[in-house]
């Protein structure tokens, strides 16, 4: 047995992938444990953060030397490959992947496979702790982060920051950021165990 390093759940709660020190990822069932496919990254350093993407057909891995990868659940293919220091899932199916490298936000659709878009990070958002679509409005993204750990409005196709909320007093990073169905709120876990829901 490996020790994992970390571990994460897909939405329907069906499955756990697991990075381990021996070098691989391992997908298996969260009912019975069974293995269903493990996924190969020998050459990267540790892996740090996990996600799964396109409604569980996906995974996201981001190892410690800033190498940020998608696979394919099923059969364990890497989608693609780069580098980021962050790295984030969104979308109605979490089909976009949104990763932050030198301050500038790259925009990758794992449907299409393509890279959409980037766009800048400014000072005051950064180091970006979350970075959503707006459900509201498709044309915009959520953006978190800064030192007042706040809330920012991007228009795409343009260099224009909205406001939205002040974060709480704690100056503790997130640790986590999740939206409404509708996108208006969002609770916000953050290093020192404080929860809130904001703008309220």
């Amino acid at each position: 047995a490996f020790y994992s390093l970390v571990a994460v759940m897909d939405d329907s709660g069906t499955l756990v992938a697991s990075a381990s020190t021996a070098g691989t990822i391992e997908i298996r069932s969260s009912r019975d444990g069974v293995l269903k496919n493990q996924i190969e990254y020998i050459d990267d350093l540790p892996i740090q953060k996990l996600l799964f993407a396109k409604q569980g057909q996906a995974l996201v891995s981001l190892s410690s030397d800033t190498r940020i990868r998608a696979w394919d659940v099923n059969d364990g293919t890497s989608i693609f490959d780069g580098w980021a220091t962050e790295v984030f899932v969104t979308g109605p199916g979490k089909e976009v992947v949104i990763f932050v490298h030198q301050s500038t936000a790259y925009v990758f659709n794992l449907d299409s496979e393509q890279h959409i878009e980037q766009f800048g990070v400014p000072r005051y958002a950064s180091p970006p702790s979350a970075i959503f679509l707006d459900a509201s409005d498709p044309a915009s993204y959520v953006v978190f982060g800064g030192e007042s750990q706040g809330a920012w409005l991007y228009s795409r196709g343009t260099s224009n920051y909205d406001f939205l909320a002040q974060g709480s007093a704690s100056r503790s990073p997130a640790v986590a950021i999740t939206p409404s169905t509708t996108g208006e709120q969002f609770l916000r876990v953050t290093e020192d165990f404080t929860a809130e829901v904001f703008p309220e």
